[in-house]
């Protein structure tokens, strides 16, 4: 990086052949060790892909991944998520705490947030990333947990929604846990904000718990968190029936869980 007077000029290196330096990497791996980062969490006989459309439709392994451990974390009714998950490599073989820890890319605390059924039927609408905004590619659709959505492509509508296997209850209110940024931001999430939050059950995913956080859990603030969501969720426990049903207009290939990295 060159500072001058203008704009700071980067430059990009190739560090493919570089040579690491081994004082770094033992410091770097014995933090590792003493944090609990290089623990091996699961493991897994099919690799689950990283690439834009695994992260970004919403149907696929890696989203469920992610909201099936918040709502574990949360022991709330529901986890919604947009987005908001790295690409890279593809998780294969013995996976740690690492690696679960590189899928997201914030340190956001995960707060649960207590909602209407009319809200939580707003918040399932703005799932569809082109009912918010046209222009984006009709695959992208967030990540539910608890919940079956039914969305109609050709109206861009919701359908149906159901939590738990029953039909979305208007005057009942449900425990949705998200993460913090989709609290704060006013453009993705309208259906809730802060004041909606009445919990707050660890930070995504900078610290370690194994233990779901309780109804009696501090109400949500501002500091650091000593718990960590997305490690030591059992892969065996990712519920892998289809979450987000799509009618009219989309093909299914548009949203599963494609192999082809370069899509």
């Amino acid at each position: 990086m060159e500072l001058g007077e203008g704009r700071p000029t980067p430059t990009h290196h190739d560090t493919g052949d570089a040579t690491p330096d081994t004082d770094v990497v033992a410091a770097l791996r014995d933090l590792m060790d003493e944090t609990g980062l290089t623990e091996v969490v699961g493991s897994l006989d099919e690799p689950i892909l990283r690439h834009d459309r695994t992260r970004k439709a919403g149907e696929s392994r890696l989203g469920n991944l992610v909201v099936d451990a918040h709502r574990w974390r949360a022991d709330a009714d529901v986890a919604l998520s947009l987005g908001g998950i790295r690409p890279g490599d593809p998780l294969e073989g013995a996976v740690t705490a690492a690696h679960l820890v590189g899928v997201m890319p914030y340190g956001n605390d995960l707060l649960v947030v207590e909602l209407p059924g009319e809200r939580l039927a707003e918040a399932f609408r703005k799932l569809s990333l082109s009912y918010q905004f046209p222009d984006s590619p009709r695959y992208m659709f967030g990540h539910v947990s608890g919940a079956t959505v039914t969305w109609d492509d050709r109206h861009d509508t919701l359908s149906e929604a159901t939590v738990d296997d029953r039909p979305l209850d208007c005057e009942r209110r449900y425990e949705v846990a998200v993460s913090e940024y989709f609290v704060e931001a006013d453009n993705l999430f309208t259906a809730f904000d802060r004041d909606a939050a009445i919990r707050t059950c660890g930070t995504v995913p900078t610290r370690w718990s194994s233990t779901p956080a309780s109804a009696d859990s501090p109400r949500p603030s501002t500091a650091a968190s000593d718990d960590r969501t997305l490690t030591r969720r059992r892969f065996a426990d990712i519920d892998t029936r289809r979450r987000i049903r799509r009618r009219s207009g989309v093909p299914r290939s548009a949203h599963e869980d494609l192999t082809d990295s370069s899509t």
